[in-house]
């Protein structure tokens, strides 16, 4: 691997281990955790509630300051829990806590990343290399 700078770290890539296996969707497993603080800014403010059904692409925190984010689901399925939970880092942090039901229902099913084509793909990049995202 070439370098392109003379420090920093250069690990391997093993691009070989997967160059050759086409490329797969996966379900969810187990529970999905989002936590309501996802940077230096202020906490999202959670707009559901335990035991609400919620769609993918449904937003589930609001943004609640000037430096904020809002939050929205990546699946169907029903809040299990909205509270402190372990984050990666080990710190515990508040989260909203969703059980997906499998049936991976969105609320615009065009957003739905299974809905995307070939087709799809190619009029988004048509539409980006037109002159109507330029004169915008």
């Amino acid at each position: 691997m070439p370098l392109t700078f003379s420090h920093g770290i250069h690990p391997p890539t093993h691009k070989t281990l997967s160059a050759s296996v086409p490329i797969r969707r996966i379900e969810a497993m187990g529970d999905l955790v989002y936590p309501l603080s996802q940077h230096i800014g202020a906490p999202a403010s959670p707009c559901v509630a335990v035991g609400d059904y919620v769609l993918g692409g449904q937003m589930i925190a609001e943004a609640a300051g000037f430096v904020s984010a809002p939050l929205y689901a990546a699946t169907s399925g029903t809040v299990k829990a909205i509270g402190p939970h372990t984050t990666s880092s080990g710190e515990t942090a508040p989260a909203i806590i969703i059980t997906p039901d499998g049936a991976d229902e969105w609320a615009n099913p065009t957003h739905n990343p299974k809905n995307i084509t070939p087709a799809t793909t190619a009029a988004v990049r048509a539409l980006l290399d037109s002159d109507a995202i330029r004169s915008i």
